[in-house]
């Protein structure tokens, strides 16, 4: 173990794999502003997959991304194999394996005591592998039996496979969210819609601002309040 960070994670009150999250987190924020000046499209994928990978692989280890992979599997081979079911598949199959990787690593319990696994992320991930399988459902049905979002996003043809990955490892949102549909991240990578050329870009800078300002807020409160009142403090008489 690293003795600075072990130092460090005790300076902050936190467990080293809480403070190794953290930091993997915070830089998500500088390695998804590189992002925008990647050329498109191709390359944009493949930085998007790697570095989510990467640096999911820093903060939980290896085992973190396969099993990201059976998730992901889940959800592409049901929308290459079973089109018109797609969607229902992939969300119970998708669902019933994030219930089971929690109940075998007994995230709640390991949460309380400090630690800290992949099924965060593997939440965020199962979110995403089914709203991309249930808008390449959609893609099907007539367009007059469709609800206004349900045209925005659907998908009338099936991602690649490095479009895929891409999306679903993208690390701006892998680590905690938010879920954001795969047209909206098709039409961002390739510079369509909004992102269009001809198109007055919108500025990220104000919200990540606010989020910063947020997130030292909650980091203070909790480094204040949690020393004061800690969780077993409820159970007390």
């Amino acid at each position: 173990m690293d003795p600075n960070m072990s130092s460090m994670a005790s300076a902050l009150g936190v467990s080293v794999p809480v403070l190794r999250f953290l930091l993997c987190f915070v830089a998500t924020i500088p390695i998804s502003f590189i992002w925008r000046i990647i050329p498109r499209t191709l390359p944009k994928h493949l930085y998007a997959a790697f570095t989510g990978a990467f640096l999911c692989y820093l903060s939980f280890g290896l085992s973190s991304n396969l099993h990201f992979l059976v998730s992901m599997l889940i959800g592409y081979l049901s929308m290459a194999l079973f089109r018109p079911y797609c969607g229902i598949i992939t969300f119970f199959a998708a669902f019933g394996y994030l219930i089971g990787c929690h109940v075998y690593y007994m995230s709640g319990d390991a949460w309380k005591d400090g630690g800290i696994d992949a099924t965060g992320a593997l939440m965020v991930l199962t979110l995403k592998v089914i709203s991309c399988a249930i808008n390449y459902n959609d893609g099907l049905l007539k367009e007059e039996d469709l609800r206004e979002t349900q045209k925005k996003y659907r998908l009338l043809r099936m991602p690649s496979l490095i479009e895929y990955i891409g999306y679903c490892l993208c690390c701006g949102s892998h680590f905690a969210g938010p879920v954001y549909e795969m047209k909206d991240y098709l039409d961002w990578t390739e510079g369509k819609g909004i992102w269009a050329p001809t198109q007055k870009q919108p500025s990220p800078l104000g919200a990540v601002a606010r989020a910063l300002v947020q997130a030292a807020i909650c980091m203070g409160l909790y480094l204040y309040l949690v020393p004061a009142f800690p969780i077993d403090y409820i159970y007390k008489p």
